[in-house]
């Protein structure tokens, strides 16, 4: 997922297809509440590589998620890894880690219900904690996870988001 001014470019390839249907392109603003905004057709069974491309234009707001559905022909489907676009103009959390804590500086912002969520690099939300009327720094200590890397996103009421790639 890449952003080039308001509109969003998702690729995707595949290396082989058995049984394949389609792909449902899918966004969130909440990481939540998904919405089907594309649905492009597959190779159903094919032994070569393919390359797919969808593009979100003119999405307005200050971030989304996006993940992919495949759908096979007798209905199974399996999802993507969820990925984030947040609007650079809007990002004013510095995200970063020390040992097994994560921190979340707002500096003298608020914001209203502000939402983080740790993610594991395959996408699965690992802690999800909510901040009411949340200023100044937020720490997460002690975190219990492996080492490796680690996707924070940071959320509020408003549609406001920033996220950053952190190794714990």
């Amino acid at each position: 997922a890449t952003a080039n001014g308001s509109d969003i470019t998702l690729t995707w390839s595949t290396s082989q297809e058995f049984n394949n249907n389609n792909f449902e392109v899918q966004r969130s603003f909440d990481g939540s509440n998904w919405t089907v905004i594309s649905v492009v057709m597959g190779a159903g069974n094919a032994n070569t590589a393919a390359n797919y491309k969808v593009v979100d234009h003119n999405m307005t707001a200050t971030g989304a998620y996006y993940r992919i559905r495949q759908v096979d022909h007798d209905g199974n489907y399996s999802f993507s890894v969820v990925k984030t676009i947040s609007s650079q103009l809007n990002t004013t959390a510095k995200i970063y880690a020390a040992d097994k804590n994560v921190h979340v500086d707002l500096g003298n912002t608020v914001k209203s219900n502000v939402h983080i969520t740790v993610y594991s690099s395959n996408g699965q939300a690992l802690l999800q904690q909510t901040y009411a009327n949340a200023t100044g720094k937020i720490s997460l200590s002690n975190l219990n996870v492996n080492t490796g890397i680690y996707i924070v996103q940071v959320t509020d009421a408003k549609g406001w988001m920033a996220s950053a790639k952190i190794l714990l």
